[in-house]
């Protein structure tokens, strides 16, 4: 029996031999294919897809960045511009819509400022002569104590808070005006 186990020993050892020789042959010839010009060739490739990919990747950011700042750019010119528009039109009183120079004009006209209450305020209307114009409905008291209900487009000049109103009449005269002097509206505004 003894024999019988030297001899399964002696196998057991030619056996792990032959395992371990195909082992390392096949380590050798993994080692020998990686170095074939057909592996140089896929690793080359694979390394020239991962940059590329990586390039396309620097390039979106740097693309995405680029629109960033456009978009930025763009708003700051917006908001720029809605300053500019907004300091060259007659100021508005954003409560109630009506242009200061109006306001002031009827404080300074009224039998009784304190009386005034406003009732329809129409847009701004830019004139194409550089004059602003504004219908404005009130309420005031007359000379008389009595409340009354007043209507009237406001011609103004200037611009921001330097504005001032140069001329008052109703609907029929300003339409006359606008008529005779072939003036025309071309643009309207709201308070800002």
């Amino acid at each position: 029996m003894n024999q019988i186990f030297i001899k399964i020993k002696k196998i057991l050892k030619i056996i792990s031999a032959i395992v371990g020789g195909i082992f390392l042959l096949s380590i050798i010839v993994g080692i020998i294919s990686m170095n074939t010009p057909k592996a140089k060739a896929k690793k080359e490739q694979a390394k020239i897809i991962k940059l590329e990919q990586e390039e396309a990747k620097i390039k979106l950011e740097e693309e995405r960045k680029r629109e960033e700042e456009l978009a930025k750019a763009e708003l700051l010119k917006q908001e720029e511009a809605k300053k500019i528009e907004k300091e060259r039109i007659p100021a508005m009183s954003a409560w109630n819509g009506v242009a200061y120079a109006i306001s002031d004009y009827l404080k300074k006209n009224a039998n009784d400022p304190k009386s005034i209450e406003y009732i329809d305020v129409y847009k701004m209307q830019e004139l194409d002569n550089g004059l602003f114009a504004q219908q404005v409905k009130f309420r005031a008291k007359n000379g008389f104590g009595g409340m009354i209900i007043e209507e009237y487009i406001f011609v103004i000049l200037g611009s921001s808070n330097s504005s001032r109103v140069v001329s008052v009449g109703s609907r029929e005269e300003f339409n006359q005006m606008l008529k005779k002097e072939g003036i025309k509206a071309i643009k309207y505004h709201d308070a800002y």
